[in-house]
């Protein structure tokens, strides 16, 4: 059951069992200031619970219900914690590399330069049109900028079909060493 706002019934009954929540986080052997805003929104989950559903008043206390309710917050946090996302390692950028050349982390891993990926491009493009004809290389040009398939049919008065059975021999024509 998803959260809602509070009506003033959800209100006072959460004020009248609010040491609920203390008393979960003190069986547990948790501190309240570490854990009271991990737990709180299943409390009030179950005091929106109790109060707008009649069959849960009628079967059981309410402690039952917001206990397993916090428990259920609690298991969700760990459980997010425990991802191996959350257990990286972290290193300094300013920390020395293990080299040995008082090279720090930060000159040692560069970003992207755009130089060498636009160099790189061209002697692709270079290798790749060595290989296609004219026509070919003209098409994967246009694919290249952003063309569809059927716009280029139109731009070359051609069929659908046609330029569709170019780019398959095009395919073809290219190793897979290239298209890596």
């Amino acid at each position: 059951m998803p959260l809602h706002e509070l009506t003033a019934e959800h209100r006072e009954f959460a004020e009248r069992y609010h040491n609920y929540v203390y008393g979960f986080l003190r069986w547990k052997r948790l501190r309240a200031d570490d854990y009271y805003d991990i737990v709180i929104p299943g409390f009030l989950t179950a005091v929106q619970a109790y109060c707008d559903r009649v069959e849960l008043r009628e079967n059981y206390a309410f402690s039952t219900i917001a206990w397993n309710q916090m428990s259920f917050k609690l298991k969700d946090y760990y459980r997010r914690q425990s991802r191996p996302m959350r257990k990286a390692v972290t290193v300094s950028l300013e920390a020395m590399s293990y080299n040995g050349d008082d090279l720090i982390w930060a000159d040692a891993i560069s970003g992207p330069d755009r130089l060498m990926e636009e160099l790189d491009a061209d002697l692709l493009w270079e290798e790749i049109s060595g290989l296609i004809s004219k026509e070919q290389a003209e098409l994967l040009r246009m694919r290249a900028d952003g063309y569809t398939i059927r716009e280029i049919a139109v731009n070359k008065s051609r069929k659908y079909k046609d330029i569709e059975a170019l780019f398959a021999d095009i395919q073809e024509s290219i190793p897979d060493s290239c298209l890596a």
